[in-house]
């Protein structure tokens, strides 16, 4: 059998797919309107932190026990496991559409039996009748390849690898989202505890007051009135305890969620200090470009070049579509002859397609898929201006929160002289007892409060990590 030239052709096709690809060449999104910088400032360069790894930012705290709880859910976390096998989709739909671009092969063997109808034979003194019976064994090997004249193919690719890079932005968007979750809820534990010492200690040293005003009052040197204000205090500080203890215990189950385990039994080891640190220092000046590497962007540019592609894969559909195809193999109609040479055969040719009437689907097709890039521009645009607040949002609260730190402190220092002078003026006789009660109710606020906004900082400070992208590597 000769050598087909299917072979000799497929080399001159894949010449003519390097033809020009319709539809139009992708060009990054410009936000000329953008500023340069963000306008929300709070420190200057000269006391800048350690760098924020963007992979692993959260080691910023310092805190052992809240990296093991993201080792925990990386490994472990089920939001995060579907956006790995989903980026698993997207590759395999990628490798799916690249084979498109090479020979498709196929093989075949068939075993037909058959018989005709009865046939007649017209003889005019006396006609015939009979049957036609045959068999047919066929086995071949059937190829072909499109030319991709007009980029159909090419364009297909290309709007693969894009959802494939949107694959990509959205699993880091689902990592990020995860630990972002984590470390606030990991904070926020850190400052349920903080306000729970407070309240143990406060309740500790009422329980010891109360129990020496129960001695006075016996022998007449205090008013039992005081007392059962004294009482009444501590059974609020215990309620107020067991709303934390609710509280804590409620951010422990969804912990164990997001680390990938089951709430029952899972404890989380957050540190129970009294006091908060400040969130780290965040470098002034940030540029707004690093907003680029924030996941939710990097996958609507993602999905705004794949529209870009698709209108060309539907402005190919308007063109003709030109494949060659052959086959090769053996037929016979008697099985045990079917590899003999002279049952070989062999064919090649191109096909031509060609659209005619589609009465204007395919220029709806068109239209519908401009209509998708435009939707994905201004889907890239939202997400952008949103980054831009959330990154401005998050250094304001910054800023506001550190100015109210410092006057909390300020507060409490005052309310500490306050609660002190009025234990010696009621000591003396010149005050009474209602007003150490009004003083240390007010230094105790004041402690849950400077407690409360550390907290809200760390939270912020979270916040502007997530907004942009994962910490400020690179800003200096």
């Amino acid at each position: 059998m000769k050598k087909p030239a299917f072979y000799t052709l497929a080399p001159l096709g894949l010449l003519l797919a390097a033809c020009a690809s319709v539809g139009p060449d992708y060009e990054k999104p410009q936000s000329a309107d953008l500023p340069a910088e963000f306008s929300e400032e709070r420190t200057s360069r000269d006391t800048l932190p350690p760098v924020c790894d963007s992979e692993r930012w959260w080691t910023v705290y310092e805190d052992e026990g809240l990296n093991a709880a993201m080792e925990a859910a990386h490994e472990n976390n089920p939001s995060l496991q579907a956006a790995i096998a989903r980026l698993a989709e997207a590759r395999a739909k990628l490798g799916a559409s690249e084979a498109a671009q090479y020979i498709s092969a196929d093989g075949e063997a068939t075993a037909l039996l058959r018989e005709t109808s009865r046939q007649t034979i017209p003889i005019p003194s006396s006609p015939v009748s009979y049957r036609v019976s045959g068999d047919t064994y066929r086995a071949a090997v059937g190829a072909s390849y499109e030319l991709d004249l007009w980029g159909r193919v090419k364009r297909s690719i290309e709007s693969a690898n894009a959802q494939l890079a949107a694959s990509e932005a959205d699993l880091r968007a689902v990592r990020l989202a995860m630990e972002a979750d984590i470390a606030n809820l990991w904070l926020g534990l850190r400052e349920t505890n903080a306000e729970t010492l407070i309240l143990k200690e406060t309740t500790e040293l009422r329980k010891e007051e109360a129990a020496l005003l129960k001695e006075r009052s016996e022998s007449g040197l205090a008013s039992e009135l005081d007392l059962h204000r004294t009482l009444a205090e501590i059974a609020t500080l215990e309620a107020e305890l067991a709303n934390l203890d609710k509280q804590a215990a409620r951010q422990n189950n969804a912990l164990a969620t997001l680390c990938g385990q089951a709430a029952t039994g899972f404890t989380a080891k957050a540190s129970a200090s009294g006091d908060i640190p400040l969130p780290p220092r965040i470098p002034a000046g940030l540029p707004v470009d690093m907003l680029a590497r924030r996941p939710d962007i990097a996958q609507a540019e993602a999905v705004l070049h794949a529209r870009s592609a698709e209108i060309g894969v539907a402005e190919a559909a308007k063109y003709p579509r030109v494949a060659l195809t052959g086959s090769a193999g053996f037929d016979n109609a008697n099985l045990g002859d079917i590899f003999n040479r002279d049952s070989q055969f062999w064919q090649i040719g191109p096909s031509l397609s060609v659209p005619l009437l589609t009465g204007g689907r395919t220029q709806a097709e068109i239209d519908a898929a401009k209509a998708r890039m435009e939707q994905a521009l201004a889907a890239h645009r939202q997400a952008t201006l949103q980054a831009v607040r959330e990154v401005e949002d998050a250094l304001a609260d910054l800023r506001s929160m550190h100015e109210r730190d410092a006057a909390l402190e300020r507060a409490c220092e005052s309310a500490r002289l306050a609660h002190s002078l009025a234990n010696e003026r009621y000591r003396s006789g010149y005050a009474t007892y209602l007003d150490i009660l009004d003083t240390r109710r007010s230094l105790l606020s004041l402690q849950r409060q400077k407690v409360q906004n550390r907290g809200a900082m760390q939270s912020a400070g979270v916040a502007l990590i997530k907004a942009l992208g994962g910490g400020w590597q690179g800003a200096e």
